[in-house]
């Protein structure tokens, strides 16, 4: 596998050099509307990912960093997933979205050794590499695959945590855990798993995936089966293919 994370041709369709029209597209009405919110100014999403954001940049969107003075008076913005995962994990993930009025509007996903590309766009589908997808049909907790994220970052609630891990896993036909919440969120918009859920989840963590989710059918709701909305950064998130989120809610707050 190539190990040249996240270029410029990325965005392109399988492996026949064709451009892919739906991204050139979206992303040309987009992205000059738009800047780039990351979390740090020290620049590690622009060293984990100098073609994506090169491309972003060419097509007209802006950086800005939380942490320096320049941040303009909005929460519109295109959201990083945490650089230091994707940089420093083997299967670590690229995840930004686009958040328009407290909505998601626009998302990508990527995985650069797969070579996998995830887009979304409110209203208009979810794609995998230029092709639709959507969530799994199964509706028995007992034959579904649930992803399971850790809150590496929250010790405190590892008891709790790895209590509903067992719960699930004796209910369920397999539990994964990939350690990445973006391509978790991506596997369920694909049908490749039923659900997943993690406690305290950045918004960037889950903002694009959330949307794929939704546009391939699904739903993402927090533990208490609310809808997520972008006014916290942080969420605890059940994403499901629509059929089994309510039995995973009861199993959480048993």
């Amino acid at each position: 596998m190539r190990r040249e994370a996240l270029r410029a041709e990325t965005f392109k369709v399988g492996h026949h050099g064709q451009a892919n029209a739906l991204d050139e597209e979206l992303l040309g009405a987009v992205a000059p509307k738009y800047a780039i919110i990351s979390a740090s100014s020290d620049r590690r999403y622009e060293s984990a990912a100098p073609g994506v954001l090169s491309m972003l940049h060419a097509y007209g969107t802006k950086t800005y960093f939380t942490d320096v003075p320049d941040v303009p008076p909005y929460t519109d913005g295109l959201m990083p997933h945490a650089g230091v995962a994707f940089a420093v994990a083997p299967d670590g993930s690229m995840s930004v979205a686009l958040a328009s009025e407290g909505e998601i509007v626009f998302g990508i996903i990527y995985h650069p050794y797969t070579e996998e590309l995830y887009c979304a766009e409110a209203g208009k589908g979810a794609y995998k590499n230029g092709v639709p997808i959507h969530v799994s049909p199964v509706k028995e907790l007992s034959h579904s695959l649930i992803a399971v994220g850790t809150s590496p970052y929250y010790h405190e609630y590892a008891a709790d945590n790895f209590a509903v891990f067992q719960k699930i896993f004796l209910q369920c036909e397999d539990i994964r855990r990939s350690g990445s919440a973006a391509f978790d969120l991506a596997h369920v918009a694909e049908g490749s798993t039923e659900a997943y859920f993690e406690r305290n989840l950045k918004i960037w963590d889950y903002a694009a995936g959330l949307l794929l989710i939704r546009e391939a059918g699904g739903d993402v709701t927090d533990y208490e089966g609310n809808p997520i909305r972008l006014t916290s950064t942080i969420n605890n998130i059940v994403a499901d293919n629509g059929h089994l989120g309510e039995e995973i809610r009861a199993i959480i707050n048993e």
